[in-house]
This record gives structure tokens, C-alpha cells and sequence, in this order.
């Protein structure tokens, strides 16, 4: 772990090419009980962001990859023993595609509040469901307790507003609960659904074929010295014998 925590504090590294060895590291490691596969995607995204190749997004880089998880395998298998190319082809390709789906994305949010108003008609100016409105896009899963404490008003204007944005299916209920109810941003909550797990095929097309056409070039990439720690511990099997566990390792 010292040795990966080196690699990842370097800034002589091409971003994506350090993102993806310290990914498939981490992984190798496999240090914990639990939840690597989580902890291994979010190590993605922390270099991104440590060395500002994103700033304030969070890119569904690991959507392609899931989308193939064979060749996610394969690729893992093949930095292990000593060959990047795979691995950093595949993550510069789910990068390209991922960072154009979001696009997408950014531009569909845009669009959200106008349906919004379309849902609801007429809202005073300065009401708490016009207050509650103007915040979803920044805060799109709430309580009642924390629309107050942002939009102000007595909580009575609180509970109207949020019956009156279910009423009309702007806001849902996140829970089963009677008291304390979480409540999403519709339309958003499903537009963020989309582009993390319901064009899962489309990126993973887009991403085989694709990397087959544009091979990467990773001679000037220095993995960590120890690359090959110790296997995986489902790398072949999973602890009930059978086939490799994706949650555990992807």
C-alpha cells in the first residue's frame, strides 16, 4: 500500500494512465474484507480530481467498464502480468465516451426546470414551492427539515409546497417511511439513472469497439514496483466457489 500511495501522490504521471494503475492496484491489493470494488472506483475519480482533470463532476468513467466485465477481467489479468496496454486503452475509451454522455447529461439538467414549470403552472414569486424549485437543481434529494432551513417560511408553507411538487410528480418519496420522508428530484434523480446505469450497453459497445480501433501506447508508464502484491482473493473463484465476484472486485 506504501507503494501505491507513492505513485498516486506523483504529478509526473499522465492523469488517466495514473487512474487507471492505481485502480487496478488497489485492487490487486485487495486490502479489505469488503468493498473494495467501491473504494478501487472511487480512487478513479479522487485522482481525476486531485489532479484537476475534473473540478466540480464526478465522470461515470467505470460505466463502460462495467458494461463489459470480461474484458474488465482480462485487463486486470493483463496488468498483472506486466502489461498496461490493455488496461490503459480500455480506461482512455470509457474516458472519452463517459465524459460525452455527461455532456449529454449537463445539457439534459438544463432543460429539467422548464418541465418543471410546465408541471406545476403558475408559482408565486417568493413562495416556498418557487424557493424549494430554485434549490432542487443543486439539492435534488431533501427532507422536509432541510427544504426549511433553506427555503425559510414557517414549516406549514413547507409541507404545502412539498405536497403540492408531489402532487404534480416533481418530487417522489424515496422511503416507505410516514415520518421523516426523504424526497427525490423526479426528473433528475432519472436522468442521473440513465447515465450511470441505463446506457450501461450503449458505453460498453462503444467502448469495445472503439478500443479495438485505437491501441494505447504505454511505454513511457511505470506501474508501481510491486505490481503483483498477491492475487486477488475472488480473482478465479468467489468465496462460495463459484464464478468471479464483479461486485468484490469492479
Amino acid at each position: 500500500m506504501a507503494d501505491l500511495l507513492d505513485f498516486v501522490a506523483r504529478e509526473d504521471v499522465p492523469v488517466l494512465a495514473q487512474a487507471a494503475v492505481a485502480h487496478a492496484q488497489f485492487e490487486s491489493i485487495h486490502p479489505f474484507t469488503d468493498g473494495n470494488g467501491r473504494i478501487g472506483r472511487a480512487l478513479i475519480n479522487s485522482i481525476l480530481r486531485r489532479r484537476r482533470l475534473t473540478t466540480r463532476v464526478v465522470v461515470p468513467l467505470a460505466s463502460a467498464l462495467v458494461a463489459h466485465r470480461d474484458r474488465y477481467f482480462d485487463a486486470l489479468g493483463s496488468y498483472r502480468t506486466g502489461d498496461l496496454e490493455p488496461l490503459i486503452g480500455d480506461f482512455a475509451t470509457a474516458a472519452r465516451i463517459a465524459a460525452s454522455e455527461s455532456r449529454t447529461t449537463a445539457h439534459r439538467l438544463t432543460e429539467i426546470p422548464h418541465e418543471w414549470a410546465e408541471m406545476t403552472g403558475p408559482v408565486r414569486a417568493g413562495s416556498a414551492a418557487a424557493r424549494m424549485l430554485a434549490m432542487l437543481p443543486a439539492q435534488p434529494i431533501l427532507s422536509v427539515a432541510a427544504a426549511a432551513a433553506t427555503v425559510g417560511g414557517p414549516i406549514s408553507a413547507v409541507y404545502a409546497a412539498v405536497e403540492r411538487l408531489r402532487d404534480v410528480g416533481v418530487l417522489r418519496p424515496l422511503t416507505d417511511r410516514k415520518r421523516n420522508q426523504l424526497w427525490g428530484a423526479s426528473l433528475i434523480l432519472e436522468e442521473l439513472d440513465e447515465l450511470g446505469c441505463g446506457s450501461l450497453a450503449r458505453l460498453g459497445d462503444q467502448a469495445s469497439r472503439s478500443a479495438t480501433k485505437q491501441p494505447a501506447t504505454v511505454s513511457t508508464v511505470k506501474a508501481p514496483s510491486r505490481s503483483i502484491t498477491r492475487p486477488m482473493r475472488d480473482s478465479t473463484a468467489s468465496s462460495s466457489g463459484g464464478g468471479r465476484s464483479f461486485d468484490e472486485e469492479m
